[in-house]
């Protein structure tokens, strides 16, 4: 008996020995560097011993820690860790700590000399990180001046204001070879010396969700994004609702396909703003090479090509379908809404509202001018963009050109349709999405109606 109790005793110490190291529970850090009880010193558990910077509790914590950072003003940068969540917008010491982080904002501002390359915050290889509620502004680097990732999995950028960086390429956020997403970003005023003043993915599979684009600028390509060359197309999406396709529930981007892709999955870029944003010369709101997606219920509007082509959207081997989308006063020398190079045969335009796009000679092509496509055009509204198509051929069925649609107030950008419309049940259901982008439900007096948005009887 002594000598299995001897054996119990061994087996217990192994496993323990063994097992215990292995076994972790997930910390919460805390960060408020604005109380003078903060200190690197402390053990940063608990909002009574907050650490002092960001970098000082990243840099204790391990796989599965969050760290929760208070109200106020980080001279830092920040690099992520795997697995571990920086979340940012904590109420001051003075008040509860509530999370609000449009309120009680944390801000990341590295300091920066003339010739320093500084990432505000950057991710290289950190797999699981994620990045949630501050303010990020002042890195300079030759990519991604605000937020630079590279190698990274499984990585979720949320709700950050991200603004006043500059890079050669991706001054807001430089994204290479990393599969995650970033949702409800706001992404404005960043400068790229070269490609994408807002965004640059290269080969990177990304979810693009509900952010705000507005205001970058890039001195060659792509004032708000630039997309290049993905080794697997991206999902792109915004809000819930990916896509509603007439008589279907939500679907997945996996279930549209496009034809002869290289991968038959294409990209879904949904419900996202994108305005105001400035290329000197190609894809003042998005630029994209060899892209394969479905461009569904966009809002691309006032973003300017100043000295080339594609004033809203400039795309070479672009395959895929447009859907619900709107592009409106855009401007560019050429091609003001949509610049179409080595489009597949099998791409679909299906009620848009292409409006009021202006190149700097008036009698350009301010709506879709190509190098020769030949696509089918559904329920689509072409009016005041000077000449509306270029060297555009295919089948076009129940579309609007030449005749005033009677927007609501066309002028204050109101592009919904009057009483009395000629785009009123003037639609056909088939392809027809079955929605609009109000995210109004198709159709709503018996007929689908053309162009981006359906009327709503008062």
């Amino acid at each position: 008996m002594k000598n299995l109790s001897s054996c119990r005793y061994a087996v217990l110490t192994w496993l323990a020995m063994v097992l215990l190291p292995s076994l972790s529970w997930a910390a919460n850090y805390y960060v408020d560097n604005t109380i003078p009880s903060s200190s690197n010193s402390n053990n940063g558990l608990s909002w009574n011993a907050p650490l002092l910077t960001i970098s000082a509790a990243l840099s204790r914590s391990q796989q599965g820690d969050t760290v929760m950072v208070a109200a106020g003003r980080y001279a830092e940068a920040v690099s992520l860790r795997k697995g571990v969540g920086l979340k940012g917008g904590y109420a001051p010491a003075s008040q509860e700590r509530v999370y609000n982080p449009s309120l009680y904002q944390a801000v990341i501002r590295p300091n920066t000399q003339a010739n320093a390359e500084v990432h505000a915050v950057s991710a290289i290889g950190a797999a699981g990180a994620s990045l949630e509620g501050f303010y990020i502004l002042n890195g300079k680097a030759r990519q991604g001046g605000g937020l630079y990732l590279l190698n990274c999995s499984s990585i979720i950028v949320s709700n950050n204001t991200i603004y006043s960086n500059n890079a050669d390429n991706g001054a807001g956020i430089y994204a290479e070879d990393v599969k995650g997403s970033l949702t409800n970003n706001n992404v404005h005023d960043n400068t790229a010396n070269k490609a994408g003043g807002g965004i640059k993915l290269q080969d990177s599979i990304m979810l693009i969700q509900g952010n705000y684009i507005e205001r970058n600028t890039a001195a060659i390509s792509g004032g708000g994004i630039y997309a290049d060359n993905f080794k697997v197309p991206a999902p792109v999406t915004a809000n819930t609702i990916i896509f509603t396709p007439a008589g279907s529930s939500n679907i997945d981007p996996g279930s549209f396909t496009a034809s002869g892709s290289a991968n038959a999955t294409p990209s879904v870029m949904a419900k996202n703003k994108i305005r105001r944003n400035i290329a000197k010369g190609y894809g003042g709101g998005i630029y994209m090479n060899k892209f394969y997606a479905l461009l569904l219920s966009n809002d691309i509007s006032s973003n300017q090509a100043a000295d080339g082509s594609g004033g809203g959207i400039y795309a070479t081997g672009f395959t895929g379908s447009m859907i619900n989308c709107l592009l409106s006063k855009n401007f560019s020398r050429i091609g003001a809404a949509i610049y179409a190079d080595e489009f597949s045969t099998s791409n679909t335009f299906i009620n848009n509202t292409i409006v009021g796009n202006t190149c700097g000679n008036p009698s350009a092509t301010g709506g879709i001018y190509s190098t020769g496509i030949n696509c089918t055009f559904t329920n689509n509204v072409f009016w005041n963009n000077g000449r509306d198509l270029f060297n555009v051929t295919g089948s076009f069925s129940n579309s609007l050109m030449n005749t005033d649609p009677l927007f609501v107030n066309p002028d204050a950008g109101d592009f919904h349709l009057q009483a009395g419309s000629p785009c009123i049940n003037a639609g056909t259901i088939t392809g027809a999405p079955s929605d609009d982008l109000d995210g109004i439900t198709r159709p709503q007096l018996g007929g689908i109606d053309i162009g981006a948005y359906e009327y709503v009887a008062p």
